[in-house]
């Protein structure tokens, strides 16, 4: 879960132990299925999650990429739909969460793209993912003290395989 300044109100969170990239869910058989960045979506109808920092990203940045922004979807499902329809040509989702999401449907790839480089531009509290807990919860000490003795190393593997056995693909 992102630790934003609004859900730090009323839970609270642990240190951050992985940051995302934004991409783009596209179809695998679309136009834009062999994009690289950006720039490749020029005249795309992409849409992103009512309320999220992906639909801030994607209004901030359509405009100087030709992208045509969709109005923001209530969720994932809807936003799935709407590309199976053909209704948008991508949706912008996490890169865990997209390779999930393609996994579940095969006609789905997602665009690789980096963070201020090849994709929207985000700050590392945009894009980083920590544990939420109920506000004054006596496990955060201790969630803290086992996420420090995780190397960054071990981190990544663990979500890899985490996305893994969550997309059902083999390790």
């Amino acid at each position: 879960m992102s630790p934003t300044a609004t859900r730090k109100e009323s839970i609270d969170f642990s240190d951050v132990y992985y940051e995302s990239q934004l991409v783009v869910v596209v179809r695998k058989d679309g136009a834009y299925a062999n994009s690289t960045s950006l720039s490749d979506l020029s005249r795309a109808k992409i849409v992103a999650q009512n309320g999220t920092f992906h639909n801030d990203a994607l209004n901030a940045q359509a405009a100087e990429y030709g992208i045509l922004p969709q109005t923001p979807m209530e969720d994932f499902p809807d936003m799935i739909n709407a590309l199976n329809t053909r209704a948008i040509d991508g949706y912008v989702a996490e890169e865990p969460g997209a390779i999930e999401n393609c996994a579940s449907n095969s006609d789905f790839t997602y665009i690789h793209l980096v963070n201020n480089a090849t994709g929207f531009v985000a700050t590392a509290d945009d894009v980083a993912i920590a544990v939420g807990l109920k506000k004054g919860n006596s496990l955060l000490a201790g969630v803290n003290a086992a996420l420090a003795g995780i190397s960054q190393n071990e981190r990544d593997q663990m979500m890899k395989n985490a996305i893994s056995m969550s997309s059902g693909a083999e390790e």
